[in-house]
């Protein structure tokens, strides 16, 4: 699943730091499945993203709510993959 920060921190042109700074700055709480083949490798992993939120209910408004949508994604997937051992 990290990649798929990865992706988006080369398509926003900003470094790590400065996207934990952007995800903290958000309310959005809503998560993706980060396993799903669909994010394996878009052409915009951005625009993926939202297409996936949006058709489970409201895509990210901002690039800062997409960023935090992402590092809780992982997080809850972390998270079950560790309930599961």
């Amino acid at each position: 699943g990290l990649w798929i920060i990865q992706c988006v921190q080369k398509q926003l042109g900003i470094s790590f730091a400065e996207m934990v700074e952007l995800a903290k700055t958000s309310t959005y709480t809503r998560i993706f499945d980060v396993n799903a083949a669909r994010f394996s490798a878009p052409q915009d992993m951005r625009a993926e993203i939202r297409a996936a939120l949006a058709e489970t209910g409201e895509a990210p408004a901002t690039d800062a709510d997409l960023i935090n949508s992402v590092y809780h994604s992982l997080a809850y997937c972390y998270g079950e993959a560790y309930r599961e051992m």
